[in-house]
């Protein structure tokens, strides 16, 4: 959402009143613009929810992803005793 430069200006104002001038000219440097600043945080603070709710998310696909790994890895291992029980029993054709 594009600001008018008005509004910019306006909100540096606020931003600045209950700093002392020597905070205000050291976040003035050429990186750090309390405008920027100020956008950059309320930007990660509408984002917080959403990534707290992407990690639960992941969290439960990642244990349900290793439920369906140890049940595969149970079927897998049952088949195997199945299968070289019947290789036992068979009698070779040699």
């Amino acid at each position: 959402m594009a600001r008018s430069s008005y509004e910019k200006s306006k909100i540096r104002a606020l931003l600045q009143a209950p700093m002392k001038p020597h905070q205000f000219q050291n976040l003035r440097a050429p990186i750090l613009d309390p405008l920027f600043l100020f956008y950059q945080n309320r930007a990660l603070h509408h984002l917080w929810p959403t990534i707290a709710q992407l990690k639960v998310s992941l969290s439960t696909l990642h244990l349900r992803l290793w439920s369906i790994r140890v049940i595969m890895m149970g079927f897998t291992t049952t088949m195997l005793r199945k299968a070289a029980a019947n290789r036992s029993l068979t009698p070779s054709p040699m």
